[in-house]
């Protein structure tokens, strides 16, 4: 689309001039320092893919690196989420956050305006960040316990609901943990007259986002 050619010019031009100035030592404080964090993880990225898999077919290395996949996976949901409240994405001439990550990203829709959702509960379910950020819950956890939140559950969630849920979820199998929170949000969901929840309908309530692509995106 026209959008993200012109768009693609003027962010190379912005990288250019980046580039220049950090060189030049003019970028200081926070944005020169995560500047050179990146530049540091991607180093050790390459030198963890030139050595191979091989070098970590171990236990203890293979749960380590499940950790640091959440950790990262927590970072970037929540530079995601300040980015799309920052509204950095317009000057692409993007309509939102997540039509910039399906154009410029190359996420596919649901997982663009997943990642964004999820950012957004995130900043509601204080426990749940903490623990997402320390590695302890993966983001299908995340997930689980973001769609248990609604006006029936928000103040059983506070009063220690969350904290009940993250640490099933930290200490049982996805299967398990996804059954207590089944179990969790009908014990806490009031009931209509055919003893039904009665925000069941809301549980599958489907979002949908329009891309830039012409589609239609839905997540729940």
């Amino acid at each position: 689309p026209r959008w993200r050619r012109a768009a693609s010019a003027a962010r190379g031009e912005r990288y250019t001039i980046w580039t220049a100035a950090s060189r030049r030592s003019a970028v200081t404080g926070v944005a020169h320092t995560v500047f050179m964090v990146l530049g540091v993880l991607r180093e050790v990225l390459g030198e963890l893919r030139a050595a191979g898999g091989g070098v970590c077919a171990d236990r203890d290395s293979i749960r380590e690196l499940v950790v640091l996949g959440a950790q990262l996976e927590a970072f970037t949901t929540a530079a995601i989420a300040a980015f799309d409240t920052s509204g950095e994405w317009r000057e692409d001439r993007a309509r939102s956050a997540g039509q910039w990550l399906t154009g410029f990203c190359h996420l596919p829709p649901a997982v663009a305006y997943g990642r964004i959702n999820r950012g957004r509960h995130l900043a509601d379910l204080p426990v749940c960040a903490a623990a997402f950020a320390d590695g302890q819950i993966q983001a299908a956890h995340v997930d689980v316990i973001a769609r248990l939140r609604r006006t029936a559950t928000e103040q059983a969630l506070a009063d220690g609901g969350e904290a009940d849920l993250v640490d099933q979820a930290a200490e049982v199998t996805f299967a398990q943990f996804d059954r207590y929170a089944t179990d969790w949000g009908n014990s806490h969901i009031p009931a209509d007259s055919d003893g039904r929840a009665a925000d069941g309908r809301q549980r599958r309530h489907v979002s949908l986002h329009h891309t830039a692509e012409g589609m239609w995106a839905g997540t729940t």
